[in-house]
């Protein structure tokens, strides 16, 4: 199931790279069909810094834009809500590029804005395959079930398509209308929402090539991600959960490997039986992305 997360110290060359006259970027993003935060400016005008712009912002949101200073002034800020969750999207200006990163309430970078010459060949001749004979607008790196995806929006056929891309290339999701689901899928997904609302949904395939769909119940402001296989029935939840909700040999772990619990986002992954604990913090420049087993094991690790 795809996480709306990612952070940001690997690109940090990258930032000063002049992005090729390709296509564009922005994707469903971070939480799986986000509201779109706008196309990138090869072009932006002048500014100097909008130190005011961080007044009244947490102290975790601050301490993340200050550190991606180092990559250039800080553009635009803005608060917004995506899938029932506070966001902070901010854009970051080097030279005549801009780029926009979506943060969390504690300074996590769930995505990051990027352009076709950053994405991996197989996951780059996928996204153009889908983009033919439209536009690509946008692509957003973020991360599902531990592992970094493409998010893009498409302009194509007079709509605009979302789409998730693994970096093989694979289809993980398009998002897609509750109507154009079969009868059964429909009455599998309202049944997940509990009396939630019903976020975005997508349809797309599994590891295996088998046909999935996976959307958001939003209920109390907090998402709560299910993905259902071809017959309607649940095969894996996913949810963001608060550190006191974290089992103790969990959190051990994760305060030994990061000597600390700052700037960090833990999600609940259940997988049929198996359930783990996937992990994205950010410090400073530097993002861990890990998984863990209940009883505190890493089974998976990515930095950047």
């Amino acid at each position: 199931m795809k996480t709306l997360v990612y952070a940001f110290a690997a690109i940090l060359a990258l930032a000063a790279k002049p992005a090729l006259a390709a296509q564009g970027k922005r994707g469903p993003a971070n939480n799986r069909g986000a509201e779109s935060r706008g196309v990138e400016s090869r072009n932006p005008e002048a500014r100097g810094p909008r130190e005011g712009k961080l007044t009244g912002l947490p102290e975790p949101v601050v301490t993340t834009i200050h550190a991606l200073q180092r990559r250039g002034q800080i553009g635009d800020v803005d608060r917004t809500v995506q899938d029932g969750e506070t966001v902070f999207e901010v854009e970051i200006i080097r030279g005549d590029v801009s780029r926009t990163y979506t943060l969390d309430a504690e300074g996590v970078v769930l995505s990051d804005e990027i352009f076709p010459e950053e994405v991996p060949a197989a996951a780059l001749a996928a996204i153009n395959a889908e983009a033919a004979g439209g536009k690509l607008e946008s692509i957003f790196r973020s991360t599902d079930d531990g592992q970094f995806v493409y998010d893009v929006e498409i302009a194509k056929d007079r709509k605009t398509i979302s789409a998730t891309f693994s970096t093989t290339g694979r289809l993980i999701g398009r998002q897609i209308a509750l109507a154009d689901c079969p009868t059964k899928i429909q009455a599998a997904v309202k049944a997940q929402l509990n009396g939630g609302k019903l976020g975005p949904l997508f349809r797309g395939t599994d590891p295996d090539g088998d046909q999935t769909y996976y959307g958001a119940s939003i209920r109390s402001g907090r998402a709560r991600w299910f993905t259902l296989d071809e017959d309607g029935e649940l095969s894996g939840e996913e949810e963001k959960i608060a550190w006191a909700e974290v089992p103790p040999p969990v959190q051990q772990a994760i305060a030994q490997r990061l000597g600390g619990t700052d700037h960090l986002r833990v999600l609940r992954v259940k997988d049929g039986t198996t359930a783990k604990f996937d992990v994205l913090a950010t410090k400073g420049a530097k993002t861990s992305l890990f998984s863990l087993t209940p009883d505190g094991k890493i089974v998976s690790l990515e930095n950047q």
